[in-house]
């Protein structure tokens, strides 16, 4: 579709809708905005879906590598906060990898969040640093990495 065709359509869909508002005639689009709304959330899982299946596929690759003893995905890793029943308990890694003869243990984020504003960098790295620390104590013989 080209440009001209496209800012066409649009034109005419918010005056339709715009029409609709002055005219006090909401009913009829309601099911409208109730419709885009569905749209949202069949996207949003489309998004969510393509983060298992990008995961999935660099797990497989890991894995197949035969360079880890064991690799799993989604693997819960306890967090040692006791100060606070309200905080979460564990924390799911997407791909964990332990390679037994070099002592050292991979952990891998592989779903990318989304760009959330609210949260300052130096909370991300204290948050991963706790997630390091709690594979340290798992794990306190091995070289812990926890890449991003």
């Amino acid at each position: 579709m080209d440009s001209d065709k496209r800012e066409f359509i649009m034109n005419r869909s918010s005056k339709i809708i715009q029409r609709a508002f002055r005219n006090k005639n909401y009913r009829k689009y309601d099911t409208i905005y109730s419709a885009l709304g569905d749209f949202v959330w069949v996207f949003q899982g489309m998004k969510i879906c393509e983060g298992y299946i990008t995961q999935n596929i660099i797990y497989e690759t890991i894995k197949n590598s035969e360079k880890y003893c064991l690799v799993e995905q989604e693997y819960k890793i306890p967090l040692q906060d006791d100060s606070n029943d309200k905080k979460r308990k564990y924390h799911k890694v997407d791909i964990f990898g332990i390679n037994n003869k070099d002592k050292i243990v991979d952990a891998f984020n592989s779903k990318g969040k989304s760009f959330n504003n609210t949260i300052s960098q130096e909370s991300e790295l204290y948050e991963y640093n706790n997630y390091k620390r709690a594979i340290q104590e798992m794990y306190p013989e091995y070289k812990i990495n926890y890449m991003i």
